[in-house]
């Protein structure tokens, strides 16, 4: 089995054109055979995102992103993909309402998201 890794420089804030930037990196590594391709933290939205997590369109725009891109992706190729999700649970007993997550995706879905702990805020 392959596993690639990609060298992504995101754009903080621009979620169309880094999606761009992993369906292309994740079409070469689909023509040379790899199987599953890890892209870096936060991948999707840029890192750090800071106050750019506090606006909820922002937060689902990244949502309805990682589901197009899981169906714009080579079917023969599995990546995982940075991104932020809701924490729903922890939102609604007043604690940290994000995680810090990796989505992935394969097959034209989102098989399974996984979530880091903690997720930096910085100066927010």
């Amino acid at each position: 089995m392959k596993i690639a890794i990609a060298q992504l420089n995101p754009t903080i804030g621009d979620i169309t054109g880094n999606a761009q930037q992993i369906l292309e990196v994740a079409n070469t590594a689909a023509s040379q055979d790899v199987r599953l391709l890890l892209t870096p933290e936060l991948s999707l939205c840029g890192y750090p995102p800071r106050d750019l997590l506090l606006n909820p369109k922002f937060r689902e725009s990244m949502t309805t992103q990682v589901e197009e891109l899981a169906q714009q992706l080579p079917l023969s190729l599995a990546v995982l993909v940075g991104t932020v999700t809701r924490n729903t649970k922890a939102e609604l007993a007043g604690g940290k309402p994000l995680y810090n997550s990796i989505a992935l995706l394969e097959g034209g879905k989102v098989r399974q998201i996984f979530h880091k702990r903690l997720l930096p805020t910085y100066d927010v």
